[in-house]
């Protein structure tokens, strides 16, 4: 649980505090004032970019003459966190005042998951999304997942750019090829052990959500190292022509279908996408807690629009059951809030 928070010039926050003690934290206000900012700065306590995937200069607060910085300052439990920014360096997480070596790292301690209204938008866009979206269930599953896949997108580049040489090297394209190979092995591993541990998960909501059945399509079969390189040889002619990697892990798709009625998520009503990516969470949520023994920290903006007032309480009960640290943005009221919220203690927070 976060129990204290601080952003320096961080958007449109020059400098806000607040001191925490409850697993239920509601961020009050109207449009525009910087409820779905803090919930930003929270979650880059995660590896890579923030949820809004934007560049790191651009979260600078522009409004203050010499703001070139910003940083970002939490206690979880009863450790100090930091995470900050300045012109042309590296973005790195501090624990306890010491650099984590790799950003990765901060998945031992602190595990950050989301739903945005945004996110509605995964079941209609590119298969990337998707894969994306999955492989960060994956990695705060299992560490390791995220350096794999960086080494892997790594060396698929360097593959890819040897393939345009007019003279190309076959020692060390093979050289290369092995590397895909190894990682693209256990990336797979990583990512059909996470399928099989949201499918349990999903089983055992007890919310009345609407329950997806989850499949990953384009595994590669057999995961076989000498398949895996006999194929990367066999594409390295189209792969040229084509100016495109073929063949490979990244062209691994999640499907979605809501159980209720055999329908695919892409062709359900928003209203049911959003229930499917609710259950994507809450069995995210209990898998993580179940097998990392670590509580997550849940990042919701404006949950309160997603669902009827029966379901907005069905979730954050089964979230609390979990003991994980909910923040909450919202337009309502106080009074609003908990009309419908009135038997669960919150911190509530107005911008």
């Amino acid at each position: 649980m976060i129990r204290d928070i601080h952003l320096i010039c961080f958007r449109n926050h020059l400098s806000f505090k607040a001191e925490l003690n409850s697993e239920l934290v509601v961020i009050s206000g109207e449009n525009g004032v910087g409820k779905t900012n803090i919930l930003e700065a929270i979650s880059l306590f995660a590896p890579g970019r923030s949820f809004r995937n934007c560049k790191f200069d651009e979260i600078i607060n522009n409004q203050e003459v010499g703001c070139n910085e910003w940083g970002v300052h939490i206690t979880f439990q009863d450790v100090k966190f930091s995470t900050g920014y300045y012109p042309n360096s590296l973005r790195r997480i501090k624990k306890d005042g010491e650099h984590l070596k790799s950003q990765t790292d901060i998945l031992k301690d602190i595990k950050v998951l989301w739903l945005l209204p945004q996110m509605e938008n995964i079941f209609l866009g590119p298969a990337s999304s998707r894969r994306k979206f999955f492989d960060r269930i994956c990695y705060n599953l299992f560490p390791e997942h995220a350096k794999n896949i960086v080494r892997y997108e790594y060396y698929l580049k360097s593959r890819f750019k040897l393939l345009q040489n007019e003279y190309m090297d076959p020692v060390w394209i093979e050289s290369i090829e092995e590397n895909l190979a190894q990682f693209t092995i256990l990336i797979q591993e990583n990512r059909e052990r996470t399928l099989g541990i949201l499918k349990e998960q999903i089983k055992n909501i007890s919310s009345k959500f609407l329950k997806p059945d989850i499949e990953l399509v384009n595994l590669i079969k057999p995961l076989d190292k000498e398949f895996i390189l006999t194929s990367f040889n066999q594409f390295r002619v189209l792969d040229k022509k084509s100016g495109r990697s073929n063949f490979g892990v990244h062209k691994t798709d999640l499907s979605v279908v809501n159980l209720s009625k055999g329908q695919k998520a892409e062709f359900c009503s928003t209203g049911e996408q959003k229930a499917l990516l609710t259950s994507f969470l809450l069995a995210q949520a209990s898998a993580i807690k179940t097998i990392n023994g670590i509580a997550p920290l849940m990042l919701m903006d404006e949950i309160l629009a997603y669902f009827d007032p029966v379901k907005q309480v069905d979730v954050i009960k089964e979230l609390r059951n979990l003991s994980a640290q909910i923040w909450i943005t919202t337009t309502k009221s106080k009074n609003d809030f908990f009309k419908f919220l009135d038997s669960i203690r919150c911190l509530w927070l107005d911008l």
